[in-house]
């Protein structure tokens, strides 16, 4: 039986989910271990999964001094060899690995890379230098290549990596159904879900509700993330009737809420490689707005599941929007067309048998 372990030090949010599912499926093909903090929420994860737990506090600045910890290193790296791996599947970025790479003993030395290029805005200077660096480092050394989406594949090989590049997909999110407390749906009511930076377009959708208030539609916008909402004051006070906003990082049992009471999910990223939103709308059987970058239109099938639009495009945004408020009917028949791409396209065991086959 093949000996996996996948390595997760960025250890909560969206990278902890597609780490939880993963695992948890691959150990129903592979003998499967797990590298997690020992702050992670372990939760959604198998019993069948080998949890190897490490102290690396969420703080980036914590994490940066021990760096300089060589003792705690070689544990790591002593932890990791000692289940004698075939394979060691990195899921994310994280400046450790790059310490570890030439130390790792494992057959097949694999990345799974979310962003091979960084979003606009996401980062500071330096800080996105250094991200680039680690980066290219992992895509230069792997021995193959994990992508979530076909866009993705395209954008590596542009970069001018030569590895064997692997198309998978993020399953659904359903394990936040496990949370349900019965909100009922708002028929009335979109959902803006997730960290609020530059690259999410959260400026081009209050300037749709803007649009959209000012010719008499009835609406309510729920925004629901941690990150930099200030800078989008002026246009929130004049939709204050319109706007629910809840700011901060949101406990996975706090999800379902949000999702449950929104009748439909609106994405207006200006760029993107893909996103675990889509997936935790589906589980809930909640249509997608989303603008055609990255991986989107890849999951979000326009017309069927959601409604794809030019990013950037206020008038379209906005036009979309009136028409899933408007018609209850067009809402249902896409839930029902989601509940069919869920089982068809999104079932995590199929994605990780094929993966299991392919590495």
């Amino acid at each position: 039986m093949k000996r996996i372990i996948c390595l997760g030090l960025n250890g909560r949010g969206g990278t902890l989910h597609y780490a939880s599912n993963l695992t948890s499926n691959m150990a129903k093909f592979a003998e499967t271990s797990l590298l997690l903090p020992s702050y992670s929420n372990t939760k959604n994860i198998s019993k069948k999964v080998k949890l190897l737990r490490i102290s690396a506090p969420p703080n980036p600045f914590k994490t940066s001094l021990l760096t300089f910890n060589l003792f705690i290193h070689k544990k790591i790296i002593k932890k990791i060899n000692a289940k004698k791996p075939d394979v060691i599947n990195i899921l994310d970025i994280h400046p450790w690995y790059v310490l570890y790479w030439h130390f790792l003993k494992a057959k097949k030395k694999i990345v799974t890379i979310n962003d091979p290029e960084l979003h606009s805005g996401e980062t500071g200077f330096v800080m996105g230098l250094f991200l680039k660096f680690i980066t290219r480092f992992l895509l230069k050394h792997a021995d193959e290549i994990i992508v979530l989406g076909e866009n993705q594949k395209k954008i590596v090989r542009k970069l001018g990596y030569k590895q064997k590049i692997i198309v998978s997909r993020i399953g659904a999110y359903d394990f936040f159904t496990n949370n349900k407390n019965n909100f009922a749906t708002e028929h009335k009511t979109m959902l803006f879900f997730g960290r609020i930076k530059d690259y999410k377009g959260l400026d081009y959708l209050l300037d749709a509700c803007i649009l959209l208030k000012n010719n008499g539609e009835k609406f309510k916008l729920i925004i629901v993330g941690e990150g930099e909402i200030e800078k989008y004051m002026k246009k929130l006070n004049l939709l204050k009737n319109e706007i629910e906003l809840h700011k901060g990082f949101v406990p996975d049992e706090k999800v379902s809420e949000y999702f449950q009471r929104a009748a439909f999910v609106v994405m207006p990223y200006i760029d993107a490689t893909q996103t675990g939103v889509v997936q935790v709308a589906y589980s809930f059987k909640k249509p997608v707005i989303a603008t055609n970058v990255g991986s989107l239109s890849e999951v979000v099938i326009d017309g069927k599941t959601g409604i794809i639009v030019p990013p950037k495009n206020v008038f379209k945004l906005s036009k979309a929007i009136k028409k899933l408020l408007r018609n209850p009917k067009k809402l249902e028949k896409m839930g029902n067309s989601i509940y069919l791409f869920l089982k068809k396209e999104l079932d995590w065991k199929n994605i990780v048998k094929r993966l299991n086959e392919t590495i």
